[in-house]
């Protein structure tokens, strides 16, 4: 994919192919041949992905169910995966998600 003159359209796409792939959003660029800093724009500015109010409700897709005792878990949000391991401590878990509930 060339570096520069993609429409608004291309740009969508690319964002959501970014989301779905499970790839940082820089080593996404770097895959497709894009500048990572015109990606983020394009997510966060343009299409406004990264604006959200409190309290709003995103999509959640299962990877896998937690299964037997012992697995990690993982969460995947906009392109982002959080893994937490069988043994992780609750009240930091609870920490990240107060962080990731702040607007921003």
């Amino acid at each position: 994919m060339r570096r520069g003159g993609l429409d608004a359209e291309q740009w969508r796409r690319l964002v959501a192919e970014q989301a779905r792939s499970g790839l940082s959003l820089k080593a996404f660029a770097a895959r497709k041949g894009v500048s990572a800093n015109s990606l983020a724009y394009w997510k966060y500015k343009r299409i406004g992905l990264g604006r959200r109010a409190p309290g709003d409700l995103v999509p959640v897709h299962v990877i896998d169910d937690l299964g037997p005792s012992g697995r990690e878990l993982v969460l995947e949000l906009g392109g982002a995966r959080l893994r937490i391991p069988p043994d992780f401590d609750p009240a930091a878990l609870a920490g990240v998600l107060d962080l990731l509930r702040q607007p921003c």
